[in-house]
């Protein structure tokens, strides 16, 4: 996958998992998940309504005007129309910038999840995490449900998911707050900083966060969110 599908594949997962994670349009969001169509183009939905070349993608994720290719949109006008309308929720939604659980949510999943489409298809992260599997969860400290869970599918590839399982985690990693869990995933707290301050609190096997940690970096630094 060259550079700009890496990309490209990584926001449109992250912006389906961002949405997936808004309550008031959860459902509705299942029509987003990202496919592959045609060489250079990238289908929000199996319906081909709503479909972006890669490189306009890559616009959305800047915050510039990126529009849907026309000739697909304009044969399903209607169900193209409110995929749009939960794209710019969305959008919205994330430059908001509220300290509240329900952004955190939402921003964590969006950031989780394009570090997941790294450590699947980036080649130092790749060579990295090797065979390595999850589930890593991730929680707010002293409370009992996962706000989020990372894994490694029946495939190999690592995803996001937000149903809580009863298997161990082989990872337990906790945000002292919400504020600690909004400035990790903006990338501006130091990880180790952090660590020696309390404001991370990891279980479980290390090595696997560490690695975690380093195509979180990797990803952040080709794929900065600009909010």
């Amino acid at each position: 996958m060259d550079q700009t599908s890496l990309q490209a594949w990584a926001v449109a997962r992250s912006m389906f998992k961002g949405c997936m994670a808004l309550p008031e349009v959860y459902k509705k969001s299942t029509s987003l998940k990202p496919h592959n169509f045609e060489a250079n183009l990238l289908s929000f939905g199996k319906r081909q309504d709503v479909v972006f070349t890669k490189k306009n993608i890559l616009k959305l994720h800047k915050g510039r005007v990126a529009l849907p290719e026309f000739r697909f949109w304009i044969k399903q006008p209607f169900s193209a129309f409110e995929k749009i309308k939960i794209l710019l929720e969305f959008g919205n939604f994330i430059k908001a910038k509220k300290a509240n659980l329900e952004y955190l949510l939402v921003l964590l999943s969006t950031c989780l999840e394009a570090t997941a489409v790294y450590m699947n298809f980036h080649p130092l992260c790749v060579a990295l995490i090797g065979d390595e599997e999850g589930p890593i969860f991730f929680f707010l400290r002293n409370t009992r449900s996962p706000l989020l869970i990372l894994r490694r599918n029946k495939n190999g590839y690592w995803h996001t998911q937000s149903e809580v399982t009863k298997e161990e985690p082989r990872v337990k990693f906790s945000f002292a707050s919400i504020d600690v869990g909004m400035q990790s995933c903006l990338e501006e707290v130091n990880p180790l900083v952090a660590s020696a301050l309390g404001d991370y609190q990891i279980e479980g096997y290390l090595p696997l966060m560490d690695k975690v940690g380093y195509c979180s970096r990797v990803t952040a630094k080709e794929l900065p969110l600009l909010i």
